[in-house]
């Protein structure tokens, strides 16, 4: 079928433009204006705005949407293999995840907390985090065909390299939240510019017991939440697998 009279052609450009181009200016409107991703109340520094800007999965995961489509658009036989499928049931994976958690963890936490939120990054959190996974949602429905896939070999491998992703996400925020905590240049830098989903554990400590008990705290619940993290991505993942094998059949 001839590319320009394929609407998923048009589909794929759009939609992974438009992800460039909302990254591109939230990352710019930040840097010029200098504020930090959740207008947090600390002297801006460009540097440190980058591990900033990068830590988030948010951004990760819909830049990896925008890439793969945009990849589909020049190389659509190529990506037409088993393998294929199985990164677009994975990055599928990734953008529902960064759905679910937006919708059922993030945004509830800011209502509860009143936390004043501008109406131009409200706009761009509903993009990135709802109206982009719904449509990548929707594309692989109507693209994905696991039939070729086996639920053993799906088990004993594909899922395992599906997981690689999300454990080197784990990693790097792990690694990032020692190095910035060991240099005491960064001493006074808040937490939640280091780690982006940090629990409001630090309001006031009043002696070096407290600090403790808030480190411990804080490291509690950054175990609970990668845990919980871990079998929501397990879970999705596992979720989309069959019911996308039964569409397959269905359409056979």
């Amino acid at each position: 079928m001839n590319k320009w009279k394929d609407k998923w052609f048009y589909f794929e450009i759009l939609l992974s433009f438009s992800i460039f181009l909302c990254l591109v200016y939230v990352y710019f409107d930040h840097m010029i204006n200098e504020y930090w991703l959740g207008n947090i109340n600390f002297p801006f520094s460009p540097v440190v705005f980058q591990g900033q800007f990068f830590s988030f999965f948010t951004y990760q995961s819909n830049f990896i949407v925008a890439i793969f489509l945009l990849l589909s658009v020049f190389y659509r036989k190529s990506l037409k293999t088993c393998k294929s499928e199985i990164i677009l049931l994975s990055i599928t994976s990734y953008i529902t995840v960064t759905a679910i958690t937006y919708t059922f963890i993030l945004l509830p936490s800011i209502i509860i907390s009143n936390k004043s939120i501008l109406k131009l990054d409200l706009t761009f959190a509903i993009f990135f985090h709802i109206i982009s996974p719904g449509l990548m949602i929707f594309y692989c429905v109507k693209h994905v065909n696991l039939l070729n896939i086996t639920i053993s070999s799906y088990f004993k491998k594909y899922i395992w390299v599906y997981l690689i992703y999300p454990w080197s996400y784990t990693l790097f925020l792990v690694v990032r939240l020692i190095m910035y905590s060991l240099d005491p240049i960064f001493i006074d830098l808040p937490i939640e510019i280091i780690y982006p989903y940090s629990p409001p554990l630090w309001a006031s400590i009043n002696s070096i017991s407290e600090y403790f008990e808030q480190i411990g705290k804080f490291i509690f619940l950054i175990l609970i939440f990668f845990i919980f993290m871990h079998i929501l991505f397990i879970s999705i993942n596992i979720f989309y697998f069959f019911i996308l094998r039964l569409i397959s059949k269905k359409k056979k």
